[in-house]
């Protein structure tokens, strides 16, 4: 049986291992750390620290509120 490792060379070889590793890399990065350590991935993260926003719409609703417009009707808070 010939010897085949000299047709591709030690570089193939390298390259050839480094596509698995990477795949194993991104599986434990999104879904095996996350499943068992319990981290959080970056946008969850983000999402904690993001202060609340309001549309347009709410803002112009609540200053009418606040000068006591009577188009605008008070509505208690939802839970």
């Amino acid at each position: 049986m010939p010897n085949w490792k000299w047709l591709f060379g030690d570089w193939f070889w390298w390259l050839y291992m480094v596509i698995p590793l990477y795949a194993v890399f991104k599986l434990w990065v999104s879904v095996i750390s996350p499943m068992f350590l319990g981290r959080s991935t970056k946008q969850a993260a983000d999402d904690i620290n993001k202060p609340e926003t309001t549309s347009k719409r709410q803002e112009k609703l609540r200053k009418r509120n606040e000068r006591g417009d009577p188009r605008v009707r008070a509505q208690p808070a939802r839970k």
